[in-house]
């Protein structure tokens, strides 16, 4: 079902071939899931079950075929009250130099809309090769902007990865943002440099694992967290996060602003509302549905799960992607009727994807395979992004945020450890750093991997190591031995110089710990667990 990147008939860069939380909160007792080994995919020399699916680049774009996904939700006709929070003191903006490329033309103001499709992975969307699942909305920006074939994202939970992308440093200089409540990080948030030069900064949260008790909020000027959830309801429908995010933009119109709209429809449990919910799998007459109490059995390889029932689950999730192609489409209407499009520049990303493989279905944590790190990642910004263009170049979350200041002609931070993708933007050469990724690094046995020219090594407890060759085999379904393999040595030689600067860096760009979060609620305990994040 899932699929490799497609070719489509665009332009190419002309010079290029979950409140993740821990959780050992201070006197609650309550440890979170353990594994003292790699999941139960593939080894080396293991003969797997069945081939991955694979396709060969197309020429026509997948996804545009049908008729248009329906809207469930219509817009507001007028602003909506704002329950929004106030958030604390900044971090310390110490801006570079200078830009390495001039302002955008025009007068201005340009705005800047980042959304996060939380729990979205790459490769379920059609601009990305997805056969079936439709989502023109999100097609038509790609087609409008720039698309990254292959942006990854450095750990696959919600509130760490977002963090990354907010200060373009990476999660371990950030600490275990959801015991401390906050990160550990001494530099500026993204709406604090925005703040710092004129913008108004507003977000719309979709889910639990973005609540201001991990800290993100800090510098907006409203944080709309403010939605009605329970433990079996864990997130904002995304229609009322459509509807918020409307309402700031016909508020704020005229700009400058800095919008942030999350959407956590994707996530577990995977239950699309109609006519969603049965847009990919009308015929299906089994008892597997996308709720916690049905698939909580499966989740983590706990227990086999049939092809048929895994293959509507699968259809459950592509309706959750149209439906939130739909929100997309209400989004960008937006800015058109109010006059901002054509100065707006709209950055769509998701934080992680989901596995539906390799043993480990339902969820995303504990892996570091393609299913979870490998994210969409599109830019659009009209009259400077040239449409079409489709970046090969692999980037990485935390090179998002350098992109957009430079665009903007705003200096980034000092501290930032992404680099702008500017250059590639604009048809030159550039050499970008590997990828690395983790897992929770504050839970025993935690995953590390250095993703690099078509090939990732994945290291693990009792120096366990892992390789992939990408470019022959796209599902890592056909481990290769490392030990001994000389791109391996680089790879981990590379992963060694990786940590040692880090550790450098602590002192420099770390704070002094919090103190620790009041103990958890037994409604966050039950929360937590519906999420499949504690045991």
């Amino acid at each position: 079902m899932w699929r490799e990147i497609a070719g489509r008939e665009r332009r190419h860069s002309p010079s290029l071939p979950c409140l993740y939380v821990l959780l050992v909160l201070a006197g609650t007792g309550l440890t979170a899931c353990e594994d003292t080994s790699l999941p139960s995919g593939p080894r080396a020399g293991d003969t797997p079950a069945e081939k991955p699916e694979t396709s060969s680049r197309q020429n026509a774009r997948p996804g545009s075929a049908g008729s248009p996904v329906p809207m469930p939700h219509e817009r507001p006709s007028g602003p909506l009250p704002p329950p929004y929070r106030v958030p604390a003191a900044a971090g310390k903006y110490e801006p570079r130099p200078a830009t390495l490329v001039p302002p955008p033309p025009g007068d201005g103001p340009f705005n800047v809309v980042f959304i996060s499709l939380d729990t979205v992975r790459a490769d379920a969307l059609g601009c990305y090769g997805h056969p079936a699942f439709r989502t023109p909305a999100i097609d038509g920006l790609a087609a409008s902007g720039a698309q990254f074939a292959q942006a990854i994202t450095h750990i696959p939970e919600t509130a760490l990865s977002h963090w990354a992308i907010f200060t373009s440093v990476e999660p371990p200089l950030h600490g275990n943002v959801n015991r401390n409540g906050t990160s550990r990080y001494v530099g500026p948030l993204a709406q604090e440099i925005f703040k710092a030069h004129g913008y108004t900064t507003g977000a719309v949260i979709g889910g639990v694992t973005l609540r201001s008790d991990v800290g993100l909020h800090r510098g907006f000027d409203t944080y709309d967290e403010d939605f009605a959830f329970s433990t079996k309801a864990l997130k904002r429908p995304g229609g009322e996060v459509t509807e918020r995010a409307v309402a700031f933009i016909r508020a704020h119109g005229n700009g400058p602003f800095f919008l942030f709209v999350h959407y956590f429809d994707a996530h577990f449990p995977y239950q699309p509302p109609p006519p969603f919910d049965t847009l990919y799998d009308p015929g299906y007459h089994g008892d597997v549905d996308g709720s916690d109490e049905k698939l909580a059995p499966y989740r983590d390889g706990n227990k086999p799960i049939a092809d048929r029932d895994l293959a509507h689950v699968k259809a459950l999730y592509g309706g959750e992607i149209s439906f939130l192609d739909a929100q997309v489409k209400t989004l960008s209407a937006a800015l058109a009727e109010t006059g901002a499009k054509d100065r707006t520049l709209v950055v769509l990303f998701s934080d992680h994807g989901e596995s539906f493989e390799h043993d480990y279905y339902f969820n995303h944590a504990r892996v570091l395979y393609d299913a979870t790190l490998h994210v969409p990642l599109i830019i659009a910004f009209p009259g400077v992004v040239l449409p079409g263009v489709v970046v090969e170049t692999q980037v990485r979350t935390i090179d998002i945020l350098p992109t957009v200041l430079e665009l903007l002609g705003i200096p980034g931070d000092v501290k930032f450890q992404g680099q702008s993708l500017a250059p590639l933007l604009h048809g030159l050469e550039q050499h970008l750093p590997s990828a690395f990724s983790l897992t929770d690094p504050w839970r025993p046995s935690h995953l590390e991997s250095v993703r690099s020219e078509g090939w990732k090594l994945i290291l693990g407890p009792n120096d366990r190591q892992t390789l992939f060759d990408l470019a022959q085999d796209a599902g890592e379904n056909h481990p290769i031995e490392a030990r001994d393999h000389p791109i391996a040595k680089v790879l981990r030689d590379e992963h060694l110089r990786h940590k040692a600067r880090l550790a450098a860096l602590e002192s420099r760009m770390m704070g002094p710990p919090p103190p620790p979060r009041p103990e958890l609620s037994p409604q966050e305990i039950e929360q937590l667990k519906r999420l499949g994040y504690v045991r």
